[in-house]
């Protein structure tokens, strides 16, 4: 789970602020708020995965709806149409579904929930409408099948949180500390090689630790998993920023602001 206040990991034009702003004014002056929103995030997606599958269920249903409505907003500049009720309740039905341990009417549904919104988006970006229903339904199907795979689901879990938040938080640091070379200028300003270099780091270590905690773990396949998560994660953002800026053709200020909304809200969770 990611801090809702931007995007993770980059300074704003590429390089680090010039000398004399000091740390605080090359990390931001919004690092407190960011701190903060991140610690409560973090606590109430902690103490829900532990809280069992049908918590976690809830939690990930209500962030795939959002996921859901700011899709329909991307896409079809749509604040309530009947696609998005589709996409919103097939998001919900699958989620839940699986929570109780109907994975398989829930895959069923959300075909079926695909479809439905395609064919009711029909002349306004169908096919990317109908994607949506999967960008915002498969992760928490995902996630919720291995917490329900007990003893070690909850750990699976937590692992995925632990390697995509230590993604973002060494990405953003990177990204704001070093600055450098631009990821794809067109599709997001701010994300750089350094920020990207510096979780994919921050992910492979924290799989390394993560195997000296859970006993039976190889520390190399963890280490591995979690370099190939984080790149997973930061290949997320560019994917949402991608449909903004070149797959609807987006340039404006509104793209970009709602390409950030969207990659807070399914950071980590379309990644995991």
């Amino acid at each position: 789970m990611t801090d809702p206040h931007g995007p993770s990991d980059d300074a704003r034009d590429g390089k680090p602020l010039a000398p004399g702003g000091g740390v605080t004014g090359r990390v931001g002056k919004d690092l407190g708020p960011r701190v903060i929103s991140a610690l409560i995030l973090a606590t109430i997606a902690m103490v829900t995965i532990w809280s069992g599958p049908l918590p976690l269920a809830v939690l990930l249903a209500a962030i795939g709806a959002i996921v859901a409505w700011e899709w329909g907003r991307i896409v079809r500049g749509a604040e309530l149409d009947a696609a998005m009720a589709a996409h919103v309740a097939t998001v919900i039905a699958g989620i839940v579904l699986t929570g109780v341990g109907l994975a398989g009417p829930a895959i069923i549904g959300v075909l079926i929930g695909t479809i439905l919104t395609g064919l009711l988006s029909f002349g306004r970006h169908s096919v990317l409408s109908a994607i949506g229903v999967l960008f915002a339904c498969l992760p928490g199907i995902s996630l919720l099948w291995l917490r329900r795979d007990e003893p070690l689901g909850a750990m699976a879990v937590y692992f995925i949180v632990f390697v995509v938040a230590a993604t973002d938080v060494a990405a953003y640091f990177c990204g704001r500390l070093i600055g450098g070379p631009k990821l794809w200028p067109r599709v997001s300003p701010n994300k750089t090689w350094a920020g990207l270099l510096g979780g994919v780091a921050a992910a492979a270590f924290t799989g390394f630790i993560f195997a000296q905690l859970v006993p039976g773990s190889v520390a190399s396949h963890l280490l591995l998993s979690g370099a190939a998560l984080a790149l997973v994660a930061q290949g997320g953002d560019l994917d949402v920023m991608g449909i903004g800026f070149v797959g609807l053709g987006g340039d404006g200020e509104d793209d970009l602001r709602a390409g950030l909304i969207l990659q807070v809200l399914v950071d980590g969770f379309v990644g995991g």
